[in-house]
């Protein structure tokens, strides 16, 4: 991971990988049509999917902006782009994606 937007990609793979915990969950509920997890686990898969949802929204608008930057503002992006800042804002992004997914997880 040497590269800002690798590391943004990694991210982006890793709030992919996430949906897949999810999957045997769903198709039971589509299955069944009905939840028969119970309300914790209802609760659990809800939030999960807003991380996945909110992590993958945020991861690409970075990218978008990182691209942005690279090609319009060359100068300025030996500056903003490099892995470190990327590393800290995949930080904030996940810790945004678990502030929007908390209310979900509670509100159920």
């Amino acid at each position: 991971m040497k590269t800002a937007t690798n590391i943004y990609i990694f991210n982006l793979a890793v709030a992919d990988a996430l949906v897949t915990t999810t999957m045997p969950f769903q198709s039971t509920d589509y299955l069944l049509n009905s939840w028969p997890f119970g309300e914790v686990v209802c609760k659990v898969f809800i939030s999960i999917d807003y991380y996945n949802m909110f992590t993958s929204i945020f991861t690409l608008t970075m990218m978008s902006v990182d691209r942005y930057v690279a090609v319009c503002h060359p100068v300025k992006a030996l500056d903003f782009r490099t892995p470190m800042k990327a590393k800290i804002i995949n930080i904030l992004i996940w810790v945004l994606s678990s502030a929007a997914g908390i209310p979900a997880m509670v509100l159920g």
